[in-house]
């Protein structure tokens, strides 16, 4: 398949490959409480193992190497989950750029996303991964799709659609993405997967038949056309 030219989120869809840490995480952490009726994940985790542990929403950045927990929460034996997103720092944020065939309403806005939380142990190491998505392991078909988080800065919209052609693959992705200011959830989904022929899609918000998802194991790289920043 090929690789989609567009970048758009520094920490999208890309995080969903990694392989889980046993090492600790960073010292960042959040330093500023959520406002009333700030934007909150919430729900029950499917093959919770019990017992309790913290779960964090990381974003990151490259230059300089950083990272900072836009929400954190505590899990219990009950496998709730609910976590209140903060307001990213802004030297986290980066500009929305693209190729001509897609089109962005505001291109001053400036975003920041992440796709899965981490499991961490009260001692900062990773267990596990918890992502919100359709399948429940790590064989990504046809009409998979995974719930991805996205802050930004304006209302803005991303539309339209790019075509990689590799040899004899071609790769096919759509975006029909509203944003409004501060923080967004959209699903990225395999729609149609055939030999030589990839279909993939950007929606705002989240599709239904999605559920939180405690998983050990890395998803497979089958979206091969991730969202990513500059």
């Amino acid at each position: 398949m090929g690789k989609s030219t567009l970048t758009i989120f520094l920490t999208a869809a890309i995080t969903i490959l990694n392989l889980v840490s046993g090492c600790s995480d960073d010292k960042n952490s959040v330093v500023n409480p959520p406002p009333p009726g700030a934007f909150t994940l919430s729900g029950t985790i499917t093959s919770y193992p019990g017992g309790s542990l913290i779960a964090k929403a990381k974003i990151t950045k490259f230059v300089p190497p950083d990272s900072f927990f836009v929400g954190i929460d505590t899990v219990e034996n009950n496998a709730q989950l609910s976590m209140s997103l903060v307001t990213p720092p802004t030297d986290f944020l980066s500009t929305i750029t693209a190729p001509p065939s897609i089109t962005i309403s505001d291109t001053t806005a400036k975003i920041i996303s992440f796709a899965e939380l981490g499991a961490y142990n009260f001692s900062g190491s990773v267990l596990a991964k918890i992502r919100k998505k359709n399948f429940a392991d790590t064989n990504v078909v046809q009409g998979s799709f995974i719930v991805q988080y996205i802050f930004s800065t304006k209302a803005v919209t991303i539309s339209g659609t790019d075509t990689t052609i590799n040899l004899t693959d071609t790769s096919v992705t759509h975006y029909n993405i509203t944003l409004a200011a501060g923080w967004n959830s959209l699903s990225i989904r395999l729609t149609t997967q055939r030999p030589n022929l990839t279909f993939i899609e950007y929606l705002s918000g989240e599709l239904s038949g999605a559920s939180w998802r405690y998983e050990t194991s890395p998803v497979l790289r089958r979206f091969s056309n991730y969202l990513s920043a500059k």
